[in-house]
């Protein structure tokens, strides 16, 4: 195993947990619920936006697609399992279920606490008619989304934001303000 390598798993040393804590108190930081709780919920709010905003941006790229390898590397590695199953006496499906309830129970907790509600397309916690004329300004190329804005905005799925998508955001308001 190369020298850069953890012993226990094969992933590199700098990713290990307990080198980010020895770096973390090294900058005078004490990683814990204590000093994260504050610069998360209450005292930094600059820094709550831009861990809602990467969320959001992760929960629409990262996590699908971390889903997705879950489900493809089990149906993988099934195949090999019987014997292990035995071996160990355990259940790999089991294993991969039980993975899957737990990273489904996390998403959704995330969810609930981070994720911006589709048709918010000013990202100020309210559907409004605010964000009904945003999305007819960038339907009409007047005004440019990011790509989170665009997948708040792009309320019929069809990855175009159109004058449909501004008339649901529209609606939307309108039933809620």
């Amino acid at each position: 195993m190369p020298a850069n390598h953890c012993k226990y798993k094969k992933i590199p040393i700098s990713f290990r947990y307990r080198d980010f804590l020895s770096l973390a108190r090294k900058e005078g930081f004490e990683p814990n619920t204590k000093t994260l709780k504050p610069l998360i919920y209450n005292d930094y709010p600059e820094f709550r936006t831009a861990l809602i905003m990467r969320y959001n941006e992760y929960r629409y790229s990262l996590i699908p697609a971390m889903q997705r390898m879950i489900v493809e590397q089990a149906a993988y590695l099934r195949a090999n399992t019987d014997r292990n199953d035995v071996m160990w006496n355990s259940s790999f499906v089991h294993g991969v279920n039980n993975l899957g309830t737990w990273l489904d129970g996390r998403i959704e907790w995330l969810d609930a606490q981070w994720l911006y509600k589709k048709g918010d397309v000013n990202i100020d916690g309210d559907i409004s008619v605010s964000d009904a004329l945003l999305t007819l300004r960038s339907a009409l190329e007047l005004e440019e989304l990011t790509e989170v804005q665009i997948s708040l905005a792009d309320l019929n799925g069809d990855n175009i934001i159109s004058t449909v998508d501004a008339n649901l955001v529209a609606r939307m308001a309108l039933m809620i303000g």
